[in-house]
């Protein structure tokens, strides 16, 4: 049994670039895909010269990568919605004659609204469209943006319980209510946990050095890292 391990913003663009990639109103227009890196000279390339898209010149499409923007609170499974965007630019100057692509910007913009507005592809709630309005490329071109958008959340992920730090003197203790999470700490003020070579897994209590700022952390698999607690301490 296969799985499908990309992550869901790739998985959604690629549906989108396919979608557009296939609708026939749009045959002669030549796609361009932003997650595989677009050069402005990619651009003015697949817009000025032969292309596979039926050899037709004139009108690119871009599939730009999706934005994530937080709906309410940022708390773990909280709404988030996420915005596609396609971009359509026209050099006007060259579309036009046997080898143009035969359709305004305009035109293929208003194709693009048509067919993602409503769109589901089975990851979630259909597209909705946000806007499509003019954009800027450059001198001699045209250019519309469309966006469309949907509502997400993530799943909740549990979050290990931030450590209880108990100094008698320059004696420390460290507690954290989540069964079996390592705590971690650090004693020169760097950041306490696995990735950090400085960290140490606490076992037992310690006497930290005069004036040391104690820092910990716990970490549990499939868990999110706990918050920071710090010490200051004064003698």
């Amino acid at each position: 049994m296969s799985t499908d391990t990309r992550d869901p913003l790739v998985i959604q663009q690629d549906d989108i670039y396919g979608r557009v990639l296939s609708d026939a109103f749009l045959a002669n227009v030549a796609v361009l895909y932003e997650r595989l890196g677009i050069t402005t000279n990619e651009i003015d390339r697949v817009t000025a010269e032969l292309n596979p898209r039926g050899g037709k010149l004139g009108v690119v499409i871009i599939v730009l990568m999706p934005e994530l923007l937080p709906e309410g609170a940022s708390t773990p499974g909280a709404l988030y919605k996420i915005s596609h965007a396609v971009q359509v630019i026209e050099n006007p100057s060259i579309n036009q004659g046997s080898t143009a692509v035969g359709l305004s910007c305009e035109q293929v913009a208003q194709r693009i609204r048509q067919i993602l507005q409503n769109f589901s592809a089975g990851w979630g709630p259909a597209l909705n469209l946000a806007s499509m309005k003019p954009a800027n490329y450059r001198e001699g071109t045209r250019s519309y943006v469309i966006e469309v958008s949907l509502e997400s959340g993530d799943r909740a992920i549990p979050k290990v319980a931030t450590p209880v730090i108990a100094a008698a003197g320059n004696v420390i203790t460290l507690t954290c209510s989540t069964g079996s999470a390592v705590i971690y700490y650090t004693t020169d003020g760097t950041y306490p946990g696995s990735g950090n070579a400085a960290a140490t897994v606490y076992s037992a209590p310690f006497t930290a050095p005069a004036f040391a700022i104690v820092r910990t952390a716990a970490q549990l698999v499939n868990f999110q890292p706990s918050n920071i607690a710090r010490l200051e301490l004064s003698t």
